[in-house]
C-alpha cells in the first residue's frame, strides 16, 4: 500500500506550450491562458477507446480488498500465524530477560573479583617489600623469610587463580552476549520454517483468491454508483461521474483515496503528458507524446532534507560530548595519525567529519570506549606498518608469508586473544618505539 496518496501535477515551465496550457511563473504560482481550460480523456484512434491508465489505481486505499475473504482455510491461516508469531516474540522476550540478568550477575561477579585482585596485588606488593627488607638485613632470619616467601607464593597462586577464573567468567559473559544477539535475530521470524511455510501457504491460497482485475474495477465501479469503467466513450461515468479536469493557477492535487479523483488520475495519465518526475530521463520519455506537466513530490523531497539535517544535527551534539580521547581514536581508526597533534586540530579534523559525513561519525562515536580503543590501536599498527594489509585485503607481519588474518575483523579478534597476550606486548612496545623514532625524526 502506498502511503504517498496525494499526487501533485505541475506544469512544465516550457514557453512552446504556453499558448494552450498552464504555464510556471515560480515555485508557488501558476500562468494561464486566457480561456478556460480542461483535460479529459483521451481518444485512441486505433482502438476507439479512451486511454485510461488503470495501473495508478490502488485498490487498497480505496478500501477495495485484493482478496477474497470467504475462503476458511485461509482465515484459519491468517489466525494461526498471528497467534504464533505473538507467542514466538513473548517467548524470545522471556528468554532476552533471563539472559540479560546472568549478563547482570556475570558483569558483577567480574567486578568483584578485579577488586580482590586489586587487594590481593597490594598485599603481593607489601610481602615483596617486607621480603626485600628481611633480605637486606645482616642476619636475615631464616625462618621469617620462609614465612614470608610462602605467604608470596600463596598470594601469587590465589591471584593467578582469581585471574583465571575472570577468564572463564568473560567467555560466560560472551556466550550470554551471542546468546542476546541470536535471540534478537529470532525476533525477525524470516529464518522460521514454520512461518515461512505458513506464509507460502498463505501466498498461494491468496493467489487462488485473489480478485481479477476485472472485478475489482466491478467493485470500484459500483463504489461510485455506476454500472463499469469500461473506457468505451459511450460509457457515462466518463463524462457525469469521472468529469474533465478544469486548469486554474493552482497545482493539480489528486487524492488517490478519493474514487473519483483517483479515476481523474488514470484518465489524465492515460493521455502520456505526465512525466513522473523532473528528472531529465522522465521529462524525454519516449512513451509520452509531449510533456506538459511533471509529478512533484514535495514531501519526499523535504523528507530526505529533513534527514540529513537531523543526522548532522545529533552527530555535532555527540561530537561536543566526546572526550579528546575519544576523538584521536576515531581519527586513528580513519588511517589518520593523531601523534603529537595538538588538540584543536584534532577538534577541527573531527568536525570536518562530522560536516562531511555524519552518518560514520556516529557509528564510531556510538562504540564502547573498549571497542573504539582496541580499533584505533589496530589501525595504528597498520598506519605504523607494524601490520602490512596486502592487496589481497588480508593482513600479514614483516611479509606475506606470515598471514595473521584474512579481514579486519578476524585480526581484531586474532590481537586481542588470550593466547596472544605476548603478542599483544610486542605490538604495543613496538608502536611506542616507532612513534618515538617519528617525533625525533620530526624535529
Amino acid at each position: 500500500m502506498n502511503n504517498n496518496y496525494l499526487i501533485t501535477i505541475r506544469s512544465m515551465p516550457d514557453k512552446s506550450v504556453g499558448e494552450y496550457m498552464v504555464t510556471r511563473l515560480n515555485d508557488w504560482e501558476n500562468k494561464a491562458p486566457a480561456a478556460i481550460h480542461t483535460i479529459g480523456p483521451s481518444l485512441n484512434k486505433n482502438t476507439g477507446m479512451f486511454n485510461i491508465d488503470f495501473a495508478w489505481l490502488d485498490y487498497e486505499l480505496l478500501g477495495i480488498s485484493l482478496v477474497k475473504e470467504d475462503n476458511p482455510q485461509l482465515h484459519a491461516f491468517k489466525t494461526n500465524l498471528s497467534n504464533y508469531r505473538q507467542q514466538n516474540i513473548l517467548n524470545i522476550q522471556t528468554e532476552l530477560g533471563e539472559v540479560g540478568l546472568k549478563k547482570i550477575e556475570t558483569d558483577s561477579d567480574i567486578q568483584r573479583k578485579q577488586i580482590e585482585i586489586a587487594e590481593i596485588t597490594k598485599e603481593i606488593d607489601e610481602v615483596e617489600k617486607k621480603l626485600e627488607s628481611e633480605k637486606s638485613k645482616d642476619k636475615p632470619g631464616e625462618a621469617n623469610l620462609s614465612k614470608l616467601k610462602t605467604s608470596l607464593e600463596t598470594l601469587i597462586d590465589k591471584k593467578t587463580k582469581y585471574l583465571l577464573f575472570i577468564d572463564e567468567l568473560n567467555n560466560k559473559l560472551q556466550e550470554y552476549k551471542l546468546k542476546e544477539n541470536k535471540l534478537h535475530s529470532k525476533l525477525n521470524d524470516d529464518d522460521d520454517i514454520y512461518v515461512a511455510n505458513l506464509k507460502k501457504e498463505i501466498k498461494l491460497l491468496e493467489e487462488k483468491n485473489r480478485k481479477s482485475e476485472n472485478e475489482l474495477q466491478l467493485e470500484l465501479a459500483k463504489k461510485i454508483g455506476a454500472e463499469t469503467l469500461d473506457p468505451r466513450p459511450e460509457n457515462i461515468v466518463w463524462s457525469k461521474l469521472v468529469k474533465s479536469l478544469k486548469v486554474d493557477n493552482n497545482d493539480i492535487v489528486l487524492d488517490r483515496k478519493n474514487a473519483i479523483q483517483a479515476l481523474q488520475l488514470c484518465m489524465l495519465m492515460g493521455n502520456n503528458i505526465v512525466a513522473l518526475s523532473k528528472r531529465f530521463e522522465d521529462v524525454h520519455n519516449p512513451r509520452l507524446i509531449k510533456t506538459q506537466y511533471y509529478i512533484h513530490n514535495e514531501e519526499k523531497e523535504t523528507e530526505v532534507k529533513l534527514v540529513s539535517f537531523d543526522t548532522k544535527k545529533e552527530a555535532y551534539k555527540l561530537c561536543d560530548l566526546l572526550s579528546p580521547y575519544a576523538k584521536k581514536d576515531i581519527l586513528q581508526i580513519k588511517g589518520i595519525s593523531t601523534w603529537n597533534m595538538s588538540d584543536n586540530i584534532i577538534t577541527s579534523k573531527i568536525s570536518d567529519m562530522v560536516e562531511n559525513n555524519p552518518e560514520e561519525f556516529l557509528s564510531l562515536a556510538r562504540l564502547e570506549n573498549d571497542e573504539r580503543e582496541r580499533r584505533s590501536f589496530v589501525s595504528e599498527l597498520v598506519n605504523y606498518r607494524i601490520i602490512n594489509k596486502g592487496k589481497d585485503g588480508a593482513y600479514y607481519g614483516q611479509d606475506e608469508s606470515d598471514l595473521l588474518a584474512h579481514n579486519i575483523e578476524n585480526l581484531m579478534s586474532h590481537i586481542y586473544s588470550p593466547n596472544n597476550k605476548l603478542k599483544l606486548q610486542w605490538f604495543t612496545d613496538e608502536l611506542k618505539t616507532r612513534k618515538s623514532k617519528s617525533l625525533n625524526t620530526t624535529y
